[in-house]
């Protein structure tokens, strides 16, 4: 079995789109999916110029250190668990990183699948 994530950048990419889109309260504020989620590796990037910039002034300025964990933990965090799930890993740890109108979070998520806790 292959066991490198980078295999499964292209869908891992679409599901975190898919997973914003999905977010009835964000779908309003999203201007463009491509800029919103770039993936490298194991490096997430959610860049928020992806977002209307009045979104991103309410909710993100100046906030981002106490805001980010909440959007990593809401979307990300269960979401990456299923993602690990379907294509067979037992866990993977990602780096998150949360950029945007001059502000930066990081932080380095373990994730593991759900059957092999």
């Amino acid at each position: 079995m292959d066991t490198n994530i980078s295999t499964f950048r292209p869908a891992l990419e679409r599901q975190i789109q898919s997973w914003f889109w999905l977010n009835n309260y964000m779908r309003p504020w999203i201007l463009s999916l491509d800029k919103l989620v770039e993936v490298d590796g194991s490096t997430i990037v959610i860049n928020l110029v992806g977002f209307n910039e009045l979104y991103t002034e309410r909710y993100y300025k100046g906030k981002i250190q106490e805001v980010a964990p909440k959007l990593i933990d809401g979307i990300l965090k269960p979401n990456l668990a299923n993602f690990i799930k379907i294509i067979g890993y037992r866990g993977h740890s990602f780096r998150i990183v949360i950029r945007g109108r001059g502000e930066l979070f990081e932080k380095i998520l373990g994730v593991k699948n759900p059957d092999w806790e």
